[in-house]
């Protein structure tokens, strides 16, 4: 073989190699490529996963099925761990009738807060724990906390007004619930909270005259005649405390046994008052109302014809 046969073959080699190199070379920013994209997907994935598992947790708890709820909601953090919103709701199913887990429910608040300590919803959680195990200074601590990290007054006002006003700190709670009324002055239950603390610093005609407000709002609202009747009592006004039960009464008929239940949620400090003397005279009244004879109408008498 000729020296120039010999050098085209070896050119030849060499570009056939050049080729075969660069087609290596090619290849390689399509694989790097790929690994961004096959992670994207993987990420989607699991987001999506933990997105069913966190709306079932949901069906769940609106079915009661709290266990079930539960499973769904630890399951789903497994896949997003930093989920605020999936711990808020695992925190929620601790504290459901069933459950009653409030140490466990206070552990997700925490952990939510770590998260996001701007966002109101945890720290609502955590004052409602607080006074759910009697820890009212904690609840209180907890309220004070959101607003050092930020959160809006307006946000918290409400939760924090409830912890001063069970934890006896009748002052700064009207100062929280006002508040509220001012940032939602449509709203009846703002009205009726701050009409307790008036009504706890034995300020009664301000308490009333909220109740009355609250009750304009609202004119559905069964606490509005409970809570006024409380205050008319107060004020020795008997006859308009038994007329605020009546209002009550008509629009719940089992209202008495309800003011069980309200007296317990609204005075667990100091007992408010005893309606039960009203009731019973209500109830006399009426019975002796519906035993009296009913009375014939006057008879005219007959026109004289002339």
């Amino acid at each position: 073989m000729s020296v120039l046969n010999r050098f085209s073959l070896v050119c030849l080699l060499l570009s056939l190699m050049f080729c075969m190199g660069a087609l290596a070379d090619d290849a390689k920013p399509v694989d790097v490529a790929t690994k961004p994209a096959a992670a994207d997907n993987d990420a989607a994935a699991t987001k999506k996963a933990a997105t069913k598992l966190f709306t079932d947790g949901l069906m769940m708890m609106n079915h009661h099925s709290y266990d079930r709820a539960e499973e769904s909601f630890i399951e789903a953090l497994k896949l997003e761990p930093d989920s605020y919103n999936t711990r808020i709701y695992l925190a929620k199913c601790y504290l459901s009738e069933k459950k009653k887990k409030n140490l466990q429910a206070l552990e997700r608040y925490r952990e939510a807060i770590k998260i996001d300590p701007k966002k109101p919803v945890a720290y609502d959680g955590l004052i409602s724990v607080y006074i759910n195990l009697l820890l009212y200074k904690d609840a209180v601590n907890a309220g004070n906390e959101a607003l050092k990290n930020g959160v809006p007054k307006e946000s918290i006002a409400g939760s924090l007004g409830w912890a001063l006003y069970i934890f006896g700190d009748y002052d700064k709670a009207v100062e929280q619930f006002r508040i509220v009324r001012e940032a939602m002055p449509l709203d009846a239950v703002s009205y009726n909270n701050e009409g307790l603390a008036r009504f706890a610093q034995e300020r009664y005609e301000d308490a009333l005259a909220l109740f009355k407000q609250a009750g304009e709002k609202n004119p559905e609202s069964e606490l509005v005649p409970y809570f006024s009747a409380l205050t008319y009592m107060k004020l020795g006004r008997e006859a308009d405390a038994m007329d605020s039960l009546r209002a009550g009464m008509k629009l719940t008929p089992d209202y008495q046994t309800h003011l069980v239940k309200y007296d317990r949620e609204f005075f667990p400090i100091k007992p408010p008052g005893d309606l039960d003397p009203l009731f019973d005279k209500i109830k006399a009244a009426d019975e002796a109302k519906n035993k009296a004879p009913a009375q014939k109408p006057e008879e005219k008498p007959e026109a004289v014809k002339n």
